[in-house]
């Protein structure tokens, strides 16, 4: 019921599909992705992924998707799987935080991709940033979308320069 509303992507996505009125239209990013491929393995870069199992949240959404999307981008071929496959980036989801974080702190071989605040929460537990899925999605413009900013199309409608600044604003505050 909100005029403007900031939310992820993932989360727009399901709004936008629920209804087909949806009363709201995407006005700007908000922020970009932050997500990072953490653990207590160092990873010097996407190559040493292959062979291993990564843990992935939110099987079907905007993490996977994008984490798979960087893995085709860099010609590195994946499957999902719970075990590790040669010559391939095995992907095993996790659907709770708290069971993920857990076995990121106690096993030292695992490796996942998180997204902030958890990457905070674990840095103070040992485990470590290997690689930025920015940096694996697009190194030259670091930038896939995250959440952005929705506004009622009745708002956009009756107040279009308004929101149109609101909007214009975002970007620099990224």
């Amino acid at each position: 019921k909100a005029d403007l509303v900031i939310i992820p992507l993932n989360a727009a996505t399901k709004l936008y599909n629920a209804d087909a009125k949806n009363p709201y239209q995407l006005i700007s990013v908000v922020t970009h992705g932050n997500f990072y491929l953490m653990s207590k393995t160092t990873l010097a870069s996407a190559n040493d992924l292959i062979g291993k199992v990564v843990f992935v949240p939110n099987p079907g959404k905007v993490p996977d998707w994008t984490f798979k999307s960087a893995l085709t981008s860099l010609n590195l071929d994946f499957v999902v799987s719970d075990t590790a496959v040669s010559g391939k980036v095995a992907i095993k989801y996790y659907n709770t935080p708290q069971e993920f974080n857990a076995l990121l702190i106690q096993n030292a071989s695992a490796i996942g991709l998180v997204p902030e605040p958890a990457v905070s929460v674990l840095k103070g537990k040992g485990v470590s940033v290997q690689l930025d899925l920015q940096e694996m999605y697009d190194a030259q413009k670091k930038s896939y979308p995250q959440a952005g900013l929705l506004a009622k199309k009745s708002l956009v409608y009756k107040y279009p320069k308004l929101v149109e600044k609101i909007g214009d604003a975002f970007p620099s505050n990224v």
